[in-house]
């Protein structure tokens, strides 16, 4: 299994990701405000993989996560009643973290956050940082279980999709 910063050969393998999530969310197997045509998108992968933030993880030459590592937090993180005062240049951030539905429960998610503390600790960060939907409940005791601590909830709109409850999760390294 490797961790990679993603290429434009990988969108394809992305957005099958994204539109299998699409399927369970649609399906109601998997509670999330996500929208098939709004979030996430081959077209947000796109622009992701062009600003050279969004990561891929293979296992057997599959692609069978994703997700984008930076330091731009979301506008409503300034909102947020965070536990410690963030510099960003300090401060990763993860976004979007996706695994392959018809892959769960291999340890993949687990295995993206230990790259994305790995990064954080390779890079001099002193936090991490990421956000969830509040009905995203595997999301959030996963990173309970990994050390993480829900610091507050806001409200937000995203790429267009209204009345999201994000739940504002950190780390300190």
């Amino acid at each position: 299994m490797i961790i990679r910063k993603g290429i434009p050969d990988d969108i394809d393998a992305v957005a099958d990701i994204y539109s299998a999530i699409h399927d369970e969310i649609e399906q109601g197997r998997y509670k999330m405000k996500w929208f098939r045509d709004r979030y996430p998108t081959r077209a947000w992968a796109e622009e992701r993989i062009a600003a050279g933030d969004l990561y891929v993880m293979e296992d057997e030459r599959q692609i069978v996560a994703s997700a984008v590592i930076n330091h731009n937090p979301l506008p409503e993180y300034f909102e947020g009643k965070w536990h410690q005062p963030a510099n960003y240049d300090k401060t990763l951030v993860l976004h979007s973290l996706v695994v392959d539905p018809r892959l769960m429960r291999r340890g993949y998610a687990t295995a993206f956050m230990a790259f994305f503390e790995q990064t954080g600790i390779d890079n001099g960060c002193e936090r991490l940082r990421l956000d969830t939907q509040m009905i995203d409940i595997p999301a959030r005791n996963l990173y309970k279980k990994l050390g993480y601590t829900e610091a507050d909830y806001v409200l937000c709109q995203f790429k267009g999709i209204s009345d999201i409850d994000l739940v504002l999760i950190e780390k300190l390294l």
